[in-house]
C-alpha cells in the first residue's frame, strides 16, 4: 500500500508505503532503499516493521497491565500477612480457652484442627462477603472499560480470585494452628 502526499487530506510531511512480504525482511528493505533511489526520490529515512508498530501501540497497555499484576500480588502478600496477623491474635487470645481444653483431655491435634476450622471459617466467610461486593463495586464503577476478554461478573475470574485468597488465607492459618501443639496447659492456664 502506498500513500502520496498529495493524496493525503490531512498533508503529511512524509510519504509512506506499507509492503506486505515473506522470506528475509532485511534483504527486501535494502531492495527497496535501491529501488527507491533509483527512482531519483527522496531517501528511505525509516523501515519499521509491524511488530514494532504493534509493540509500541501497545506499550501503555502492557505497562497498565503489568502494574495491575505487581500490585495484584503485593495484594494478594498483605491478604496473607493480615490473615496471619488475626489468626496468631485469635489463637493468643484464645490461650487460656485452649489451656482448659488441653487440661480436660483434648489432645493437641484435635486442637490444631478445631483451631484450624475457625479460621478457615473466617476467611470463607470473608470470601462470602467478598464476592458479592466486588459485584457490586464492579456495577458502580463501571470496570468493564478497563477489561479485554472478559466481563467484571466472569464467574472463572471470581473463582480463580476466591481460590487464591483461600490459599493465602490457609496458608495463613498454619503458623498459629502448629502453635497449638507447642501450648503448654500449665502456663495457658496462668496467662491472662
Amino acid at each position: 500500500m502506498f500513500l502520496s502526499l498529495a493524496q493525503e487530506s490531512h498533508k503529511l510531511q512524509w510519504t509512506f508505503a506499507q509492503i506486505r512480504m515473506s522470506g528475509d525482511v532485511s534483504a527486501a528493505i535494502v531492495a527497496i532503499r535501491a529501488h527507491v533511489n533509483a527512482l531519483g526520490v527522496q531517501a528511505v529515512e525509516s523501515v519499521v516493521q509491524e511488530a514494532e508498530h504493534v509493540n509500541i501501540a501497545l506499550a501503555r497497555e502492557r505497562l497498565a497491565a503489568s502494574l495491575g499484576m505487581i500490585f495484584a500480588w503485593l495484594t494478594l502478600g498483605l491478604v496473607a500477612i493480615g490473615s496471619y496477623g488475626l489468626f496468631s491474635h485469635w489463637v493468643t487470645r484464645r490461650t487460656r480457652e485452649l489451656g482448659v481444653r488441653m487440661a480436660l483431655g483434648a489432645s493437641p491435634v484435635s486442637l490444631g484442627r478445631w483451631v484450624f476450622r475457625q479460621c478457615a471459617g473466617l476467611a470463607l466467610a470473608g470470601i462470602a462477603l467478598g464476592v458479592p461486593a466486588a459485584f457490586v463495586v464492579a456495577r458502580l464503577t463501571d470496570a468493564s472499560a478497563f477489561l479485554f476478554g472478559v466481563t467484571t461478573h466472569d464467574p472463572v475470574v471470581l473463582a480463580g480470585a476466591s481460590v487464591l485468597v483461600l490459599v493465602a488465607a490457609v496458608s495463613a492459618v498454619i503458623g498459629p494452628a502448629a502453635s497449638v501443639f507447642r501450648l503448654d496447659p500449665l502456663k495457658a492456664l496462668a496467662a491472662e
